[in-house]
C-alpha cells in the first residue's frame, strides 16, 4: 500500500512531483495509482481512489481566475453594493464554536470571498486576515464590511506576505475542491500556524445522499475533488496535524433545492446572453432578480424547518458538507 504519511510529506516539502504510469493516474492525496475512471467531463477524467477514498480529476488543473469571473455561481460578486443575506451558516457557526477567541488571536480565512465569515469572526474577538483570488470579492469585503487585512492573490502566495505568520486559526471554507494541490496547501497552512493552532476545513461530500447535485458545479473544472471523511483524515494526518475531528453538516431541504436551482440560474444567464432566445421563449425582456425574493427567504426557511427536523430525526439522508478540524502539535513543529 502506498505510503500516505512521511514519504508523501517529504516530497511536497522538497518540491518533488510523482509521475503516473502510462495507463493510470496517481491520486493527488496518497499517490495510489488509480487505473479506472468514474466518468469524464471534457478534457477531465474523474477517478475514485479506493486507497484513501478521494474522488479527483485528471488532470488536476485549476481553470484560473477568468473561469470564476464568468461562472454563474459567482455572478453576484459583480454587484459591489450587495452583501450576502443567506441567514445563519452552519459552517461558520460550527467553526466559531470549535475555535473560540482568547485574547484576540489571529485568524486567516483562505478563500475569504466577500468577507462574510471574517466579519462574523471579528465580532467574536478575532484579529482577522483574508485572501481570495477574486478581486471583486475582495473589494466587497473592504467596502461593505470595512475589512482592512484582505488581499487578492492565490494560496501559493501566502508564504510571501510579510507578517502573515503565526496564526492561531486558519480556515478554508469550500476551497480545497478548487485547488490543484490540496495537500500542498494544507502543508503550507501548517507552516503558517502557531504550535497548537487549528485549521478548520469544509468540503463538498462525495458520499452524500440523496445524490442530487448540479453537474456543472460539482464536476471539473469547477470542483476538482470531492471528499469523504476518510480522505479528509488522511490529508490532515499526512500534513502533520493531530486531534483530527470530522463533522457532517445535517441534510437540509435547502441543500437539495440549491442543486435544482443552480441549473435554472445557468439557463437564465444563457437567455440573458442571447436576447433572441428570450423572444422565442415568450419573454419580452431579460429576467431580473425580484426584490421580493429577499423578503421571502426567511419565512421560507422557517416553513421548511419542521421538514428538516424530520429529515434529521429519521436519518433519511447524508449531508452535503463535511467539516474537518486539526491541531498543529507543539512537539516537532
Amino acid at each position: 500500500m502506498p505510503d500516505a504519511g512521511g514519504t508523501r510529506l517529504k516530497m511536497i516539502l522538497t518540491g518533488q512531483q510523482p509521475q503516473p504510469s502510462v495507463s493510470g493516474a496517481l491520486c493527488p492525496l496518497c499517490e495510489a495509482e488509480v487505473p479506472h475512471q468514474v466518468t469524464s467531463r471534457g478534457q477531465f477524467r474523474v477517478l475514485f481512489c479506493s486507497n484513501c477514498q478521494l474522488q479527483f480529476s485528471s488532470p488536476m488543473e485549476n481553470p484560473g481566475a477568468d473561469f470564476y469571473q464568468e461562472f454563474y455561481l459567482y455572478a453576484d460578486r459583480d454587484d459591489a453594493h450587495r452583501a450576502s443575506g443567506r441567514g445563519p451558516d452552519w459552517r461558520f457557526q460550527t467553526c466559531l464554536k470549535l475555535c473560540r477567541a482568547d485574547a484576540g488571536p489571529k485568524l486567516l480565512d483562505i478563500g475569504c470571498a466577500d468577507g462574510e465569515f471574517l466579519a462574523l469572526a471579528r465580532t467574536q474577538g478575532f484579529d482577522v486576515f483574508g485572501i481570495d483570488f477574486d478581486e471583486r470579492a475582495v473589494q466587497k469585503a473592504r467596502r461593505l464590511r470595512q475589512l482592512e487585512h484582505v488581499m487578492t492573490g492565490p494560496c501559493e502566495s501566502l508564504k510571501c506576505i510579510e507578517g502573515w505568520t503565526e496564526f492561531d486559526v486558519i480556515t478554508l471554507f469550500d476551497v480545497l475542491e478548487h485547488l490543484s494541490s490540496p495537500l500542498g496547501t494544507i502543508v503550507t497552512v501548517r507552516e503558517l500556524l502557531k504550535p497548537g493552532g487549528k485549521v478548520c476545513i469544509t468540503v463538498p461530500r462525495l458520499d452524500r445522499y440523496p445524490r442530487v447535485f448540479d453537474e456543472a458545479a460539482d464536476f471539473p473544472p469547477h470542483h476538482l475533488t470531492l471528499w469523504t471523511a476518510h480522505a479528509l483524515a488522511v490529508m490532515l494526518r499526512t500534513a502533520g496535524f493531530d486531534e483530527v475531528r470530522i463533522m457532517e453538516k445535517p441534510l437540509l431541504l435547502q441543500d437539495l433545492w440549491k442543486h435544482l436551482k443552480w441549473p435554472t440560474l445557468r439557463y437564465i444567464r444563457k437567455l440573458k446572453a442571447n436576447p433572441r432566445d428570450l423572444i422565442e421563449s415568450g419573454h419580452s425582456s431579460s429576467p431580473k432578480p425580484s426584490r421580493v425574493a429577499g423578503l421571502v427567504k426567511k419565512p421560507l426557511r422557517m416553513s421548511l424547518q419542521p421538514l428538516n427536523w424530520v429529515l434529521q430525526a429519521g436519518s433519511l439522508g447524508r449531508g452535503h458538507t463535511l467539516l474537518a478540524l486539526g491541531t498543529k502539535p507543539f512537539s516537532g513543529s
